[in-house]
C-alpha cells in the first residue's frame, strides 16, 4: 500500500513538473533545430560565409536546449533517489509490471480528472 500511495505522489508531482517546465515543448523545440541545422548543411545555395554564422546561433540554442534538459532530467532524478531513500522498495516496485500498468492507470485517471475539473472552472 505504501507503494501505491508513494508511487502516486511521484507520478504526479512529476507530471506537474514536466509540464510546469514545458519539456515536451524543450523537446519539440530541440528536434526542429537539429532539423534546421541538417537542411542548413544539406543546402547549396548559402554560402559558407552564412553558414558558419549560422551553426554559431545554432549551436548557442541547441547547447541552451540541451542544457535545460539535462537540468530538468537531474533534477527528476534526485527526486526518483528520494523516494527510493525513503522506501528502497519503491524503484523495484516502479519498474515491475504492476507498477507500470499502475501508473499508466493513475496518470489516465489523472488527466481525465484534472480536465474535468478546469471544464468546470
Amino acid at each position: 500500500m505504501k507503494n501505491i500511495f508513494q508511487t502516486l505522489l511521484f507520478l504526479i508531482i512529476t507530471y506537474e513538473f514536466l509540464k510546469y517546465f514545458k519539456f515536451h515543448q524543450l523537446f519539440k523545440n530541440f528536434i526542429s533545430e537539429i532539423n534546421s541545422l541538417v537542411k542548413m548543411f544539406k543546402s547549396n545555395n548559402v554560402d559558407d560565409d552564412f553558414k558558419q554564422k549560422e551553426i554559431i546561433k545554432f549551436s548557442k540554442k541547441i547547447f541552451a536546449l540541451t542544457l535545460k534538459t539535462i537540468i530538468v532530467l537531474i533534477i527528476l532524478s534526485l527526486f526518483l533517489a528520494v523516494n527510493y531513500l525513503i522506501n528502497s522498495s519503491f524503484l523495484k516496485f516502479l519498474v515491475s509490471f504492476k507498477g507500470i500498468f499502475l501508473s499508466i492507470i493513475i496518470l489516465f485517471i489523472y488527466n481525465y480528472l484534472k480536465r474535468k475539473i478546469y471544464e468546470k472552472v
